[in-house]
């Protein structure tokens, strides 16, 4: 596994992605935005093809983050990053 990302609908979720990962990190759980920006926003593509819309793109890379991920997680920690995202709901 590389990744475990979770696209974050604020309005049943109860807050943004940016909110839930401030939260995350205020109770000491790490998560990510790998992809802030599209491919299609990126400068090379910018420079070699200009601007373009996607909105769907655009709308998923501001709802995607990443959460912890790795060989040395334990039951203990996963249920911990469980118990932060879901204290994290309004």
């Amino acid at each position: 596994w590389h990744q475990f990302s979770v696209l974050v609908d604020e309005a049943p979720f109860g807050c943004d992605r940016d909110t839930l990962a401030k939260r995350l990190n205020e109770k000491g759980v790490g998560s990510a935005i790998y992809y802030p920006l599209g491919l299609h926003q990126q400068p090379v593509f910018l420079e070699m093809y200009g601007s373009t819309s996607l909105p769907v793109t655009e709308s998923l890379c501001g709802r995607i983050l990443a959460l912890p991920m790795h060989n040395l997680l334990d039951e203990s920690d996963i249920l911990r990053v469980i118990d932060a995202v879901k204290s994290c709901r309004i």
